[in-house]
């Protein structure tokens, strides 16, 4: 749980005893860190949802970094079960609903013709076709592309304005 900090999005995987197990799935904002305890506080919903004091805690991607259209896989498509039949498949998504904290993602699953809501997805990173990037030269490519290049590189992260060009010039004098 290292990686896990104050402000970070997560899924509750195994509330306090005196919360009960209806809290089990739920995801919202970590709070505090109880050490002394190994307890995290986990604020529901927004600033004004209910506190859960949690001993397991997940952190999980941020909803607002999924959008309708964006390639996934289905990381937890139950929310009170481990892996399922869905997790793992990639899809596509098709509608979000960030009020429902236990499933906010409508999947369309490759190979299937009906959508299903999902409790938590990942971006999925396809890589592009060998003959698809043969075809574009370096003239071809702005200062633009760059940092178009480096952005996506860095979602999900924290980053400054700096950062981004460094990257951008990092990724351009690779490609000269």
């Amino acid at each position: 749980m290292a990686d896990i900090k104050i402000g970070d999005r997560v899924r509750i995987d195994r509330p306090e005893a005196a919360y009960g197990p209806e809290y089990r799935g739920r995801i919202g904002l970590l709070t505090d860190i109880d050490d002394s305890e190994c307890c995290y506080r986990v604020n529901l919903a927004d600033s004004d949802g209910p506190v859960v004091w949690a001993y397991d805690v997940t952190r999980v991607s941020e909803p607002r970094s999924i959008k309708v259209g964006d390639r996934v896989r289905i990381v937890v498509d139950i929310y009170d079960e481990g892996p399922t039949l869905h997790t793992g498949t990639p899809g596509t998504v098709d509608k979000l609903d960030f009020a429902d904290d236990r499933y906010p993602y409508r999947v369309l699953p490759d190979g299937r013709e009906v959508p299903i809501w999902v409790h938590d997805v990942e971006p999925l990173i396809e890589e592009a076709p060998a003959e698809a990037v043969s075809d574009i030269s370096v003239a071809d490519l702005t200062r633009a592309d760059f940092l178009r290049q480096a952005r996506e590189l860095l979602d999900g992260q924290s980053f400054t304005a700096h950062d981004l060009m460094a990257l951008a010039d990092d990724l351009q004098g690779k490609v000269r």
